[in-house]
């Protein structure tokens, strides 16, 4: 799939929202829900971030024929070129979660869920989990999918969306608290990638986790001016 930014976003969620229950909740390999959902709605939000009134910006989902999942052009005269890597959390237990809530219409959102070996039927216990625990977990599984797509060889200059769908992660005090934890945890390990990105698609919030040197250097400067409350000197920050 192709197109100009804003088209390529309203022709992926246009195609969402033709999906029926059954797709969304089971993503079967013989639909494309899966694909709409765990990639390219990822690459339509990266590349929105990306836009801004009177740039162009082109977006190219590569559906497996590429090196990477997506690749986006910004400007007329091609000025910069985006390569886009996404991994998205989605583990069988949430899976199964799904195939429960199609079935049933309710599922408890946390506590074990196992397979019924004799019926295959899915068997769900409901307890209640702290935020800390949520957190705990999610920063595990961030880390995680880094750490395997730094095993794996890319372009220079490719751009890693890390993306997960859970409601209940929103706003600047919950996202503090997660990269807190992944801080905690050892953050992330050393990698090629030129950026890492956190998408929560069920918010539809995104959050840059890694900076270069000079971004830091000026996020340092912001800082002391804001504790000091006076620029340093010859800064125009």
């Amino acid at each position: 799939m192709k197109g100009m930014v804003y088209e390529f976003a309203s022709k992926v969620d246009k195609l969402i929202s033709s999906l029926s229950k059954e797709d969304i909740c089971l993503r079967n390999k013989n639909t494309n829900a899966k694909r709409l959902i765990e990639e390219l709605f990822p690459i339509s939000r990266f590349a929105l971030k990306l836009a801004h009134p009177g740039y162009d910006v082109l977006v190219e989902a590569h559906e497996n024929s590429g090196p990477v999942d997506g690749t986006i052009i910004l400007g007329k005269d091609n000025d910069r070129k985006y390569f886009v890597e996404v991994t998205y959390i989605y583990s069988y237990k949430e899976s199964m979660r799904n195939e429960l809530l199609l079935k049933t219409g309710s599922v408890p959102v946390s506590g074990d869920i196992n397979r019924d070996k004799a019926s295959g039927d899915v068997i769900a216990e409901s307890t209640i989990q702290t935020i800390d625990a949520l957190l705990n977990q999610l920063a595990a599984n961030i880390i995680e999918r880094y750490s395997d797509k730094c095993k794996k060889n890319y372009p220079k200059g490719t751009f890693l969306i890390i993306a997960f769908d859970d409601p209940t992660i929103f706003g600047f005090g919950f996202w503090s608290q997660l990269l807190e934890e992944i801080d905690r945890q050892g953050g992330l390990p050393d990698g090629d990638f030129t950026e890492v990105n956190l998408l929560n698609c069920a918010t539809n919030e995104m959050q840059k986790i890694t900076y270069t040197e000079q971004e830091l250097i000026v996020m340092n400067l912001r800082n002391e001016y804001k504790a000091n409350k006076v620029l340093p000197k010859n800064s125009n920050t």
